[in-house]
C-alpha cells in the first residue's frame, strides 16, 4: 500500500508548479516512508528518487528566478 500511495504523491510532485504544494506533497511522502519502515525500496529506487528531487527543486528554483 504504502508503494501504491508514494508512486501516486511522486506522479502528482512531476506535475505540480506550487512551491507550497510541493512542499506538502514531500512531507507527505517522507511520513509514507517513516510508516512503512526500512525495506520499502531498493536502493535503485532510492537513488532515481533522489536525483528526481533534486531536478524538481532545480526546476522549482528556475521558476522562481
Amino acid at each position: 500500500m504504502a508503494k501504491v500511495f508514494n508512486a501516486n504523491i511522486y506522479k502528482a510532485m512531476q506535475a505540480e508548479l506550487d512551491t507550497d504544494t510541493l512542499i506538502i506533497q514531500v512531507q507527505s511522502f517522507k511520513d509514507v516512508i517513516d510508516v512503512a519502515g526500512p525495506g520499502l525500496m531498493a536502493a535503485e529506487e532510492v537513488t532515481h528518487l533522489a536525483d528526481k528531487s533534486v531536478d524538481i527543486v532545480t526546476k522549482s528554483l528556475e521558476r522562481i528566478a
